[in-house]
């Protein structure tokens, strides 16, 4: 995930207990805002092939089932913890019918990867997916919890101007539903087409 947490809580300096369900529940929405945003899924990159930059940790498998009862990508075929993914990466999955998202890795054995509970796994299994690493740069942390703290706020529409923490700004300025101020940050990190990751000639490559 783009942020944890705890780290949410340490950056907006919230020492009980009692936003942890709202903020659990708005980690992974501003996280899809961003990527969309960015038209950027920041995967870790690295690997050269044919002149395509392919991601630098992934699993392309056809026997991988996403369980819901375990919140788990399990494999009774291939060794899962030969594929360098480690505990705490971020990943996202590309081809499978209802788990096309980001997740992260809570804990990982021979036959099963576990993902944090923040997210949830839908029942599936079948299909020839992809799942890449992800590397999120440090500074969106900041910008993440930002957008989180203006979601916790119940800030409505209909507002002319509102001053939270720090940040000053008229709500007609606003970008995706947030203020420019702070989507601003996230112009560094934009592209201009999205990463192609799954398509038939670069699996191909892959396999």
């Amino acid at each position: 995930m783009i942020i944890t947490l705890s780290k949410v809580k340490t950056l907006l300096q919230i020492s009980n207990n009692t936003y942890d369900t709202l903020i659990k529940s708005l980690i992974p929405l501003v996280e899809e805002t961003i990527v969309d945003y960015c038209n950027n899924y920041f995967i870790d990159k690295d690997l050269e092939l044919d002149g395509l930059r392919l991601p630098k940790v992934y699993m392309h498998n056809k026997n991988l089932e996403f369980v819901n009862s375990t919140n788990s990508i399990d494999n009774s075929v291939t060794d899962l913890t030969s594929y360098d993914f480690n505990v705490g990466d971020s990943i996202r999955v590309f081809n499978s019918k209802f788990n096309n998202q980001s997740f992260t890795i809570e804990s990982i054995s021979t036959g099963s990867i576990v993902l944090n509970d923040i997210d949830t796994i839908k029942n599936e299994s079948g299909n020839i997916v992809l799942v890449a690493r992800l590397e999120y740069p440090k500074p969106l942390e900041i910008t993440a919890a930002q957008m989180i703290k203006f979601n916790m706020s119940k800030i409505t529409p209909g507002m002319a101007a509102e001053t939270i923490d720090v940040y000053s700004y008229t709500l007609g300025e606003s970008i995706s539903g947030y203020p420019k101020l702070i989507i601003n940050t996230l112009n560094n990190y934009r592209k201009l087409y999205l990463d192609r990751i799954y398509e038939d000639s670069f699996i191909g490559r892959l396999t």
